[in-house]
């Protein structure tokens, strides 16, 4: 199935990258980040998970009994964005730390990559005039992302540490000024290290809280939910990644969740558009009916 690709350029601003293209060029940067999604990658993204998660209940939480949370992206956001950071690109946040501005930026991290998803439709389909607000923050959210991004780049090639399992690892390795086919220049890299990003941290954070959102009102499932885990994990401490397979119920509220709001949106498009094979027999549901 090819891309729409007349939809898909808007998001190469910071340079061509794995959603952003199609056919060879696709093929290339698939190659060079598929070897990250391994049972090594797995175990990061999981370590990093309860990690932050422990950073959330005594820094955030304060190991409080009972919160109150008003939106839960405020929980959800920065922590996808911390385990993303940590397992794709060696940069681990702190719950606390990620609120203190770096010198020589003008935000922090977190909001600069929050501002860039708010902003970005408008950005990149309107001129600066039509979304010039006063707000600096607002006019320039990529040139703020960008610096970040460059900031890791940097930070990652003095490290001198490879992790072969690692996204940035790939990236850097692949970021070789040969000009041979499977190689990223500069632009490249950046821009596969921004969709990541974005397209990483966003799309679970939203998933995450229509999963809370569902079990708020569902409290029957929720306790089935919750006993399923105390099942399985006893005691207080974290659940281990050997134990992720046994964790069948929890897999299931989230396929259930992504299934009632899915990460990314369809457009609403008639059965001649589809293939043959798959074209219903009579009309296609609206977006909302699906």
């Amino acid at each position: 199935f090819s891309k729409p690709m007349e939809h898909y350029d808007s998001l190469s601003f910071f340079g061509y990258n794995v959603i952003a293209s199609e056919g060879e060029v696709w093929k290339k940067y698939r190659k060079i980040c598929a070897p990250k999604f391994s049972e090594r990658n797995k175990l990061l993204v999981w370590d990093e998970a309860v990690l932050t998660m422990n950073d959330i209940f005594e820094n955030a939480w304060e190991n409080r009994e009972r919160v109150v949370v008003d939106n839960f992206l405020d929980i959800t956001l920065p922590l996808t964005l911390s385990v993303i950071s940590a397992a794709d690109f060696g940069r681990r946040t702190t719950w606390k730390g990620d609120k203190v501005i770096p010198a020589g930026h003008r935000m922090t991290f977190k909001d600069s990559l929050y501002i860039v998803a708010t902003y970005i439709v408008p950005k990149v389909i309107l001129p600066d005039c039509v979304i010039d607000d006063g707000d600096e923050a607002a006019q320039n959210p990529l040139t703020h992302q960008q610096s970040y991004m460059v900031e890791m780049i940097e930070t990652r090639k003095k490290s001198g540490k490879i992790e072969r399992h690692n996204l940035s690892s790939n990236l850097l390795e692949a970021n070789v000024d040969d000009g041979g086919t499977g190689t990223l220049n500069a632009d490249e890299l950046i821009g596969n290290i921004f969709i990541f990003l974005i397209a990483g941290h966003e799309t679970t954070a939203h998933t995450l809280c229509y999963t809370f959102a569902l079990l708020a009102l569902y409290q029957d499932e929720q306790e089935k939910l919750y006993q399923d885990i105390r099942s399985i994990v006893k005691d207080t401490r974290a659940p281990t990644y050997k134990e992720m397979p046994l964790l069948t119920r929890p897999l299931a509220v989230f396929y259930e969740t992504l299934r009632m709001f899915p990460s990314v949106r369809i457009s609403p498009f008639s059965s001649s558009d589809l293939p043959p094979l798959i074209r219903l027999s009579g009309p296609v549901p609206t977006e909302t009916q699906r």
